[in-house]
């Protein structure tokens, strides 16, 4: 099912297996999410208080936050 879900209710996931970024890719992804919007969805699952955990696309999280 797709849904629209604010941004800010988005939160990462602790199961992400990134712990380190790449600056240099971060900022291309930034700069295509800018240029030809946000192409992929983000899978998330209910997390607490009304969030939701970003199980697949979290550097895509992290780009728009940016932007």
């Amino acid at each position: 099912m797709i849904k629209s879900i604010p941004l800010t209710k988005l939160v990462q996931s602790p199961r992400n297996v990134r712990r380190h970024g790449d600056p240099a890719a971060d900022s291309e992804l930034k700069a295509s999410i800018a240029a030809h919007g946000l192409l992929q969805n983000l899978i998330v699952r209910p997390a607490a208080r009304s969030k939701f955990e970003v199980e697949a696309g979290e550097r895509r999280r992290c780009a728009l936050l940016a932007l």
